[in-house]
């Protein structure tokens, strides 16, 4: 009976080593965060992403609203990510503030976010800035 039991120990630590295994490649826990992505280029891990780095953009149009009180709108912006989570091409699809500089320092913004490590990937990212 013993026996049985410590085969049944392995076994089991076995399947679970290699089942960890395969998931860690393939799963994100972001940084400083216990959340959870399984596909690290889905929209909520990229959402989540975003949205742990939406302080650098926010700073980027007080900024820019202290010069001019009246900018607002949605700029979209067409978003490349490389396997290694890195923002290679960025390009404005449609701009409604009419701030090419506004634009120019929230792209450069975007490159310094850390995607997770993935299949290469192009998304559509739709900002909208209103004044609080």
């Amino acid at each position: 009976m013993k026996k049985i039991n410590l085969i049944t120990l392995v076994l089991l630590f076995i399947f679970t080593s290699q089942f960890l295994n395969s998931c860690s490649n393939q799963a994100v826990y972001t940084q400083n965060d216990s959340s959870f992505c399984a596909d690290s280029r889905s929209d909520n891990c990229i959402q989540l992403v975003i949205q742990k780095n939406k302080g650098k953009i926010y700073t980027i149009y007080n900024i820019a609203l202290r010069k001019n009180p009246e900018l607002h709108g949605e700029i979209v912006f067409n978003i490349h990510l490389t396997t290694t989570g890195v923002v290679d091409k960025i390009t404005v699809i449609k701009n409604e503030t009419n701030s090419k500089a506004l634009a120019q320092k929230i792209m450069s913004a975007f490159k310094s976010f850390n995607f997770s490590d993935g299949l290469e990937h192009n998304f559509t990212y739709p900002l909208v800035l209103i004044p609080s």
